[in-house]
């Protein structure tokens, strides 16, 4: 895989935002932090495609490193859905079951993300910008 394909990932995060604030209005900002946390790894995911470097007052985050943070903030993402009604709420046990079906696809986004930002041991990820991106 290419760095410059991420900015599809992102792409397609930052739609499903849309369509989430589209469908149930501004609310969906203020209530969890899931939307504002799929906007930000939508964000890190197009600058990852981008840019090779940012370097902002002296210190250069590489492409790498930005896409590790997206997974991140995506995996992040998944457990927060279930999490408040199976520790506060009232669940039944279809809530259970996504709840560990969200930890397991969160700690599959997190292993794909500190193995693209470690170098990619596991996946083959070629670099394929080279802009910097100095603020």
């Amino acid at each position: 895989m290419r760095q410059s394909r991420f900015a599809w990932f992102g792409v397609v995060e930052l739609l499903l935002a849309a369509a989430l604030l589209a469908v149930f209005g501004p609310v969906v900002l203020t209530t969890t932090a899931v939307v504002p946390l799929v906007v930000v790894s939508g964000i890190l995911a197009i600058l990852a495609a981008r840019y090779a470097v940012i370097e902002v007052a002296g210190v250069s985050v590489t492409w790498r490193s930005l896409v590790g943070a997206s997974y991140l903030a995506f995996a992040v993402m998944w457990p927060l859905i279930y999490g408040p009604t199976v520790l506060f709420g009232d669940p039944v046990a279809e809530d259970y079951l996504m709840f560990v079906v969200a930890v397991v696809s969160a700690g599959c986004f997190l292993f794909f993300g500190i193995d693209i930002a470690r170098g990619g041991r596991h996946f083959d990820v070629t670099g394929d910008v080279d802009r910097v991106l100095s603020l």
